[in-house]
């Protein structure tokens, strides 16, 4: 598989048996948008391309986590953790919310989660308030 640039083209080669009618594309992104062609080639030179089939890849599990995530202390009953979105291009697909657990660093008890639902404010710093763990 070679890569070049034609135009708006990023070509990805895959040669495949002319008795062959099927051939994967691989390393794809998530919620990413590709246009594809095939094109038929022989001892003589190449076709024209076939009529573009646009594909749209399924959404998967951001693959980076959130960055600069703080905890502060408001008050002696009271936690804020603030956090930004991971690296852009580590969504893949687009944030729902954030889930957040915690628990007293001494203690054997689950973890709480609560969710945190997702800003899409450029930039915006994302919180959540603790209080006193009962």
């Amino acid at each position: 598989m070679s890569e070049q640039v034609r135009g708006k083209w990023i070509i990805d080669r895959v040669l495949v048996p002319g008795q062959q009618n099927v051939a994967g594309v691989f390393n794809l992104k998530p919620a990413t948008t590709y246009h594809l062609r095939i094109v038929a080639e022989n001892e003589i030179g190449s076709s024209d391309p076939s009529d573009t089939v646009t594909i749209i890849t399924a959404e998967e599990a951001p693959s980076g986590p959130p960055s600069t995530v703080k905890v502060e202390a408001e008050d002696q009953h009271t936690l804020k953790i603030s956090w930004k979105p991971p690296e852009r291009d580590e969504w893949n697909g687009e944030i729902l919310g954030y889930y957040v657990g915690y628990r007293e660093a001494s203690s054997e008890k689950p973890y709480l989660f609560e969710t945190v639902e997702f800003s899409k404010e450029e930039g915006k710093e994302h919180h959540l308030k603790i209080n006193e763990l009962k």
